[in-house]
């Protein structure tokens, strides 16, 4: 991608990979966790996709589709294979995933995305009064306890003075990872990536409709929902406690009980976790991490899919040992899925 403007901001840390053209971080990650979380931070989303679609470019006939706001794609298993986030707008919506995101064959929209908070966003509405480039559409976050906007702007340079005029300032990546990790919200393209089941992020009433409306099974709804997604892993917040050196784990990382808590996880779950053991020295393979960050005052987290974690009192994730704290899902998600493997079904999620 052509580099952010914003990199030429004094102090401007480059991303990595595909986020090698917008910023990590400009001065000191953890002040700018605290701008973005006090209202005084944006975030320099540019690399991502910014796509237009109008009805019938995605599946907007699903029941309750017209409330989405997150467009998932699954396999018949209910493994999430790709995301979207879906800003509605009165002529068509505007959708929006990171480099390496779902293909939507959508045609791009001239809009640059910027990440905020509820109060940040009042604040740059406030500061762009007047001028134009800033889009009337946006997507704000329906997670419980996530403060989460995302504005569309034409050009970011316009938004940045405006910003800094009102005693706003761009922060990097670290601070909007960190900020969605406090919040407990799971990153659905790093979801994706990782194969997590519709279930294991979304909770059960999403797969639930799936399994009755589009799978067609014949066996009872419960089964069906374990079956649609995967139901055997479930979300938790890992406090990351080891050497301040080290590294933090990437996605991915396996996630290990200790050896005493392996025994009771895999009598919790049944052959689920006796499947899991490996030979590795301290315990069962219980889940993987989906994503790591340093909080500012939480100090290292990870969210993570892990089997029954309300029975295991800690567990091992690289050089870290860990205490668990098991994450609540929402009761309602405003999502439509489309199943892609043999043919196309789409359902929609209970808003």
């Amino acid at each position: 991608m052509k580099p952010s403007p914003l990199l030429r901001w004094p102090g401007a840390v480059p991303g990595e990979g595909d986020a090698a053209g917008v910023a990590a971080f400009y001065t000191n990650p953890y002040v700018e966790q605290r701008e973005l979380e006090a209202g005084r931070g944006f975030v320099d989303l540019s690399h991502w996709r910014v796509v237009r679609g109008r009805p019938g470019a995605w599946p907007s006939e699903c029941p309750g589709a017209h409330h989405a706001r997150e467009v998932l794609e699954c396999d018949s298993r209910g493994r999430i294979r790709g995301a979207l986030l879906r800003c509605a707008g009165s002529r068509e919506d505007v959708f929006l995933s990171p480099p390496g995101g779902l293909d939507s064959h959508m045609c791009p929209a001239s809009y640059i995305a910027i990440g905020t908070t509820t109060q940040g966003a009042e604040r740059l509405r406030a500061a762009m009064h007047g001028r134009p480039g800033l889009s009337t559409v946006f997507w704000e976050d329906w997670w419980p306890d996530s403060d989460i906007v995302i504005l569309l702007v034409e050009d970011i340079e316009v938004l940045a003075r405006a910003g800094q005029a009102a005693g706003m300032s761009p922060v990097g990546l670290f601070a909007w990872d960190a900020h969605r990790a406090a919040a407990r919200r799971p990153d659905p393209f790093r979801a994706a990536r990782a194969g997590a089941g519709l279930t294991e992020i979304y909770g059960p009433g999403v797969a639930g409709t799936c399994a009755s409306r589009e799978v067609g099974t014949r066996e009872s709804g419960e089964r069906s929902t374990r079956q649609f997604g995967g139901a055997g892993r479930s979300l938790a917040c890992l406090y990351l406690e080891g050497p301040d050196a080290a590294d933090l784990p990437e996605a991915g990382t396996p996630v290990l009980a200790e050896r005493s808590d392996a025994v009771s996880a895999s009598g919790a779950s049944g052959n689920a976790a006796g499947e899991a053991e490996t030979n590795q020295p301290d315990g069962a393979v219980v889940g993987l991490v989906l994503s790591a960050v340093r909080h500012w005052e939480e100090g290292p987290l990870a969210l993570a899919l892990i089997r029954e974690p309300a029975a295991l009192g800690a567990v091992l994730v690289g050089e870290f040992r860990c205490g668990v704290e098991p994450i609540p899902l929402p009761t309602r998600a405003p999502v439509v899925v489309t199943i892609r493997d043999t043919g196309e079904k789409s359902v929609g999620g209970r808003d």
